[in-house]
């Protein structure tokens, strides 16, 4: 979570444009898949769009603002499906990011980094930072869940809204 240290903004701002205002773009409520094997494949990135829906208005960030955000630090754009999804099992270790498969395979790769003593790590869909935030978490795994990592990246921006008064300082300091 790095975005503003990242010069990341602009390319925010980018995307919120692109998900307001283009018929390309698409919110986080928007998007529909009636094919099961899809559904299935993509739960838990889909699971990261309802968190998005969800804690976007329980904390009323603007619609669309978490979403830019999740896609900045973890988007991945699916050809099979054709649409730009935030990627729940995606780690950035010291500056380099990991795309994996699933949860397991993220979760082995994530303890393996702490274990050789990197503090650098972000997690999840919206890569909450291990070493700055970890300990808001009863354990470090739970950031793999797209729910609990989307309401703390909800909960964050919220509290640097409180803070600033701005949205674009609150996504700044994420």
């Amino acid at each position: 979570m790095t975005l503003y240290g990242n010069n990341n903004l602009p390319i925010i701002l980018l995307i919120l444009m692109i998900l307001s205002f283009s018929k390309v773009g698409y919110s986080s409520s928007e998007v529909t898949i009636n094919d099961s094997y899809i559904k299935e494949k993509y739960k838990d990135h889909l699971t990261c769009l309802r968190a998005i829906r969800f804690y976007e208005q329980k904390y009323n960030i603007p619609k669309n603002l978490l979403h830019a955000v999740t896609l900045v630090e973890s988007g991945r754009w699916f050809k099979e499906i054709g649409i730009f999804l935030p990627h729940p099992w995606t780690l950035n270790v010291s500056g380099k990011p990991y795309y994996f498969s699933n949860k397991k395979e993220a979760n082995a790769f994530l303890q393996k980094s702490i274990n050789d003593g990197i503090k650098s790590i972000d997690v999840g869909c919206g890569q909450i930072n291990i070493n700055f935030h970890g300990h808001f978490f009863e354990k470090i795994d739970n950031l793999l869940n797209p729910v609990y990592n989307i309401a703390y990246a909800a909960y964050f921006i919220f509290m640097n809204y409180a803070k600033t008064n701005n949205w674009y300082k609150a996504v700044a300091l994420y």
